[in-house]
């Protein structure tokens, strides 16, 4: 069996040494209370989380501490043709998408103001000229993530046998895992089998975009059992993914925007039409994979940075000072419940 940390394909790399953090590293960088969230009120948590607000704001050339009060997608890509419920019910006097499909499907039952954005981590990697290392190396594993919602009822270590089935050209293997799982301790049961663990860290902080590009760019590839945020930003960075593994399955606990009980989303054709695109290794990002992920940033649809402005100050006039005090209030409040309830 191949070493999992073999390293011998990247001693000329200095700054990255693949060996990935400590349990305490991890630990704290997903800590809530070691984070920065910046200097502006959240209004919408979707507009925010990511450090999406950050790089909203620098691409519309505005003030870090202004109030963005718009609602926007969760994350890249179109994986159903339904549009979540949080994403219909809301005051947001705007909507953002980074596909224009989805800006196409919004305005078909909604008359809300609908836009196509430029994907915030893209622009903050381009701000940042973060590239792919000249002698990248390896592969970077985004473990299946679930949420406070979400359980994954399939063992982490059913993963852990696939991974170690592959190729040894695609050595040495890295996990990056979210913050989420990292609170309930699944980063543990990697670690204990020998594999180096990465994270972002509090999706909550600003300086997730950078963190997430700063691990990314140093491997050659990049797999996961399910597409995910991470598939869009690897192609788009140059990096090839792959689908690697079967797909775990999901248990809906009380998350309202998807059906309770077993999460069924890999028999969507729209998942599917993901599984065609990424089910095979490349060694380099194809053409149509290229297009498929750029459309669905919205690099050839967005807004630019001056209409962006625009539409951001705009909405800025159609919320009252009771409204925004409220939410500032309610914002802070929910931290502090969440997080007395990890210290229990």
């Amino acid at each position: 069996m191949p070493i999992l940390q073999d390293t011998n394909n990247c001693n000329s790399i200095e700054q990255f040494d693949y060996k990935g953090f400590s349990c305490k590293q991890l630990e704290d960088l997903c800590n809530p209370q070691n984070g920065n969230h910046g200097r502006a009120p959240w209004m919408f948590w979707t507009a925010e989380l990511y450090s999406s607000g950050k790089y909203m704001r620098d691409y519309a050339h505005l003030p870090s501490f202004l109030p963005l009060n718009c609602y926007t997608d969760h994350g890249p890509g179109v994986y159903s043709r339904s549009i979540p419920p949080h994403e219909l019910d809301n005051n947001a006097p705007v909507q953002f998408y980074q596909s224009p499909i989805k800006v196409r499907r919004f305005k078909k039952v909604s008359s809300k103001p609908c836009y196509c954005r430029l994907s915030p981590l893209v622009w903050c990697r381009k701000k940042n000229k973060i590239e792919q290392i000249a002698n990248p190396c390896g592969t970077l594993a985004f473990a299946a993530h679930s949420t406070p919602s979400i359980d994954i009822t399939t063992p982490y270590e059913e993963y852990i046998y696939e991974l170690r089935q592959l190729d040894i050209r695609f050595y040495p293997i890295c996990i990056c895992m979210h913050m989420h799982d990292i609170h309930k301790g699944y980063h543990k049961i990697f670690l204990d089998n020998g594999f180096p663990v990465y994270t972002a860290g509090d999706t909550s902080d600003i300086r997730f975009g950078v963190r997430f590009y700063n691990i990314l760019k140093n491997f050659q590839y990049s797999t996961s059992p399910v597409i995910g945020s991470y598939t869009y930003y690897s192609v788009e960075m140059g990096i090839p993914f792959f689908l690697f593994g079967r797909a775990p399955e999901f248990i809906n606990k009380y998350d309202r925007n998807l059906s309770y009980g077993k999460y069924e989303f890999t028999s969507d054709s729209l998942y599917k039409a993901h599984v065609v695109l990424f089910n095979t290794p490349v060694s380099s990002v194809t053409t149509k994979q290229k297009k498929f992920i750029e459309l669905h940033l919205g690099l050839h649809h967005c807004l630019s940075r001056k209409k962006m402005f625009i539409v951001l100050i705009g909405t800025l006039f159609k919320f009252s000072f009771f409204q925004f005090a409220t939410k500032n209030i309610g914002n802070k409040l929910k931290r502090f419940i969440k997080q007395c309830m990890r210290l229990r």
